[in-house]
């Protein structure tokens, strides 16, 4: 079964995802195309503006053939989590030749070398890397300076020029990283970004970003429709669906009053997925002072020079959806991934489905009634995650927009024709 995966977040989804999804076809020569979809949350610690079936429905009308939910300890963790959790879920549907991803530069061999050097962690490296975090820089910022000091010498000289400065860079090292541990045929097929820069703010150029589509959807919240310059950066295959959901979306400033609930119950965070002991001292310290703070003002009072804004929006959001440690341990060490839930599919691609029920090594799910006589302990806890975490995301937009609420149990798959 020729299968090309994707992953991704699609928040929102715009013309450039589309662009990714026709060249990860043409490119691969696969007849479908299966995506990986972070669900109601995402890796920058935010709720998804649009929710996932919505996501969902405008993925499948743009092209892709399947869309598989990532689990959300997964979505929401570093690059390094999210990229174990997507390409284990690729590897486990059995199906997947190539695994088509978005990047700033680099060939190939580039990302797969790279892998391999931060695979092996060289002892020299691991010590300047060391010595840098003590000195005070970020992990991120520290990695970089470490790796290009260690790659200027000797046979592995010649480390790209700016190859780790990019958030896409950074994840399709990390997808060779996840693809080397687990052993697996998936083959890298990396996609030169085109258009507007990853953090862009502004709609600019032929493909805009998806940081610049966000704020520009919140200015308009106010006011009825879509800006021609939103809509010209939306696929018409998905327009529809689009300003449907675009009446209705969630931003992060959404997440403090939760939060502040959270800061009021919870004594101890260092249980939870991406809170440090540092951390954890410091949001007891200053928890009572992030009473009626804004979002960004809570995240700017807990920032410091070692820990990243970044890693602060993610332990919060792990916070609020009580995404521990030990549970991430406990996933990773027994599997990775234990299902394989489907948000949506296109009728054409009965044979993929098909295919993957014969070869997958996890079962796939269409309905939750049927998850609790195919999962084990793991599997359950897991799922009961994402459940979790979708209602909590259906109870904050029906607060907000006066919207039903809307159970996962009452949830179906988005069918296309």
């Amino acid at each position: 079964m020729n299968t090309v995966g994707v992953i991704a977040e699609y928040n929102p989804f715009h013309t450039g995802h589309l662009y990714h999804l026709e060249k990860a076809k043409e490119l691969s020569g696969c007849s479908f195309a299966a995506v990986v979809l972070s669900p109601d949350f995402v890796q920058r610690g935010e709720p998804a503006l649009f929710g996932k079936y919505e996501r969902t429905e405008m993925a499948l009308r743009c092209g892709a053939d399947l869309v598989l939910e990532l689990p959300v300890c997964y979505a929401t963790g570093s690059a390094e989590f999210f990229a174990r959790g997507a390409c284990a879920l690729l590897e486990a549907i059995g199906v997947t030749r190539f695994l088509c991803f978005g990047c700033e530069s680099g060939e190939t061999s580039d990302f797969q070398r790279t892998a391999s050097f931060f695979t092996e962690e060289p002892p020299e490296y691991s010590r300047l890397l060391s010595s840098l975090l003590r000195a005070g820089l970020s992990y991120p910022k520290a990695r970089e300076e470490a790796a290009r000091a260690f790659w200027g010498k000797g046979e592995k000289s010649g480390f790209p020029d700016g190859f780790l400065s990019s958030p896409n860079n950074i994840l399709g090292i990390e997808y060779a990283k996840a693809l080397l541990r687990l052993e697996s045929s998936i083959q890298l097929l990396p996609l030169p970004r085109k258009g507007s820069s990853y953090h862009e703010p502004v709609l600019a150029g032929s493909y805009c970003s998806a940081t610049a589509l966000r704020r520009a959807l919140k200015k308009e919240t106010a006011s009825s429709g879509l800006s021609p310059l939103i809509r010209s950066y939306v696929p018409s295959a998905c327009l529809e669906t689009w300003e449907k959901a675009a009446a209705h979306p969630l931003f992060p400033e959404d997440l403090r009053w939760y939060l502040y609930q959270k800061l009021l119950s919870v004594s101890d965070f260092s249980g939870y997925q991406d809170v440090s002991l540092d951390l954890n001292r410091r949001i007891r310290r200053l928890r009572f002072l992030c009473m009626g703070k804004s979002w960004q003002e809570i995240l700017a009072l807990l920032k410091t020079k070692q820990i990243t804004e970044a890693r602060i929006r993610r332990a919060l959001l792990h916070v609020l959806l009580e995404l521990s440690q030990e549970d991430m341990e406990r996933f990773l060490a027994e599997g990775t991934v234990f299902y394989a839930r489907i948000l949506g599919f296109r009728k054409s691609a009965a044979p993929l489905l098909h295919a993957i029920k014969e070869k997958g090594r996890v079962p796939l799910l269409s309905r939750l009634s049927a998850a609790s006589d195919a999962l084990g302990d793991s599997g359950k806890k897991m799922l009961s995650q994402d459940l979790f975490a979708s209602h909590l995301y259906q109870s904050i937009r029906s607060g907000k927009h006066s919207l039903p609420f809307r159970t996962e149990y009452e949830s179906s798959p988005v069918v296309i024709p």
